[in-house]
């Protein structure tokens, strides 16, 4: 079987990791990059995505980029005192709650690509731009740097190309850009002293303002600082609408975050000079696309951020792409026709993906005696609580359910 990528993010390289694993050798992925670098900021890979990375033999590789969280701290629902929800291992899992570089993680993804399938499995400099399929196979079309078309056939193609997503493009020309929220993200990495015990993430919230931040490297001993990755959302009525080929990141405003968290701490965490003095920092619309009810067309499947893109505070966006890939090569190893086994993956994974969306965008039914708004505090406990309860999501189902690895003869 040949299946083609789209999209060399943690989605795409995950699927070639997970296809070489299940014995599916003939993978190549395809990015629009013209080199992949470690760009970006800090992410949490949760304990159901590190147990798949463990089982691909990337766990030490992994661990040793970050930090193992112990826990999440927020304020009660009276904003009255600080709770403390233990995370990872210290939760019960097998496998820790990792706090990572999402640059570094997709290079180390990378490099055991260029490992285990050699360095023609990854092609860069080339977006897709459509696709044809029929009964026997996908022939799918991309552009070089250079304007230069070229074509590919392949048994299965698969979009992990992102909220842009050109293969969702061509499966729902009639579905409307991104949409940008009113709101605003402003993301950055600051040097900072440790907070807590140096492996707790900080979620708060006051009026309008979210504010999130967890450490993504070691405690460096030689000044006892460790580099925080921060994450801060703010009402900005501007910005909301559809999103075309501009305006998805610029500089972030350093002088409205000094203003808004001045003052802000938790857990020993001094946000407004966290703010103050970033490594790095910028500002990104919050963006969102409906959850869909298919994502596999035929010998078509979309994956990660293609399929169900969703907000940074439900802390699952690479976590959830990860399994995506484990289980879509499970099912394109055990199934002999290819679009049996993209609307097996779909079947697996597309109910709980869509739920975490709803979860994200607030959606999320409260229960019957509720009433009035929510507090900040009630809005985060609540997204906490929602998304640990979900099946795979608790410590007893992820531990004891089989592994998504096909057995080796």
């Amino acid at each position: 079987m040949r299946v083609l990528v789209a999209g060399g993010g943690i989605g795409g390289l995950a699927v070639a990791l997970s296809l070489h694993d299940a014995g599916i050798t003939e993978v190549t992925v395809i990015d629009a990059a013209l080199r992949i670098r470690p760009l970006g900021l800090g992410i949490s890979l949760l304990p159901h995505a590190v147990r798949e990375l463990a089982e691909l033999d990337l766990y030490h590789p992994i661990a040793n980029l970050g930090v193992p969280l112990s826990g999440v701290a927020f304020p009660d629902r009276r904003a009255t005192r600080v709770v403390l929800a233990p995370r990872g291992q210290r939760a019960g899992f097998l496998w820790p709650h990792l706090s990572v570089h999402r640059g570094e993680l997709q290079v180390a993804l990378l490099r055991a690509v260029y490992q285990r399938l050699g360095r023609a499995a990854v092609r860069t400099g080339s977006r897709l731009t459509g696709f044809d399929q029929d009964d026997d196979g996908v022939t799918a079309y991309f552009v070089d740097g250079e304007g230069r078309p070229w074509q590919e056939r392949a048994d299965v193609l698969v979009g992990a190309d992102g909220i842009n997503s050109a293969t969702r493009a061509t499966l729902l020309p009639d579905e409307s850009a991104p949409v940008a929220q009113p709101r605003i993200l402003m993301r950055g990495t600051t040097r900072c002293a440790p907070f807590a015990d140096g492996h707790t993430m900080i979620m708060t919230a006051h009026g309008e303002a979210r504010f999130m931040a967890h450490p993504i490297k070691p405690i460096d001993p030689r000044d006892g600082y460790t580099l925080t990755n921060w994450l801060a959302e703010l009402p900005d009525r501007q910005s909301a609408g559809e999103l075309g080929d501009t305006g998805w990141n610029g500089p972030a405003d350093l002088r409205r975050l000094a203003r808004v968290f001045r003052g802000w701490s938790i857990a020993g965490a001094d946000i407004g000079a966290m703010v103050r003095s970033p490594t790095e920092a910028s500002g990104y619309p919050l963006v969102t696309r409906p959850p869909l009810d298919q994502w596999s067309f035929g010998r078509v499947t979309l994956l990660g951020d293609a399929a169900h893109p969703m907000y940074p505070y439900v802390l699952g966006g690479a976590s959830e792409s990860i399994v995506d890939a484990r289980v879509l090569a499970r099912s394109l190893g055990s199934y002999r026709d290819p679009v049996e086994a993209l609307e097996m993956y779909e079947r697996a994974r597309l109910p709980l993906n869509k739920w975490l969306q709803l979860i994200g965008h607030g959606r999320v039914p409260r229960a019957e005696d509720a009433t009035g708004p929510l507090t900040a505090a009630e809005e985060i406990g609540g997204i906490i609580g929602a998304y640990g309860h979900l099946p795979g999501h608790d410590p007893a189902s992820l531990n004891e359910r089989p592994s998504y690895g096909l057995a080796k003869v």
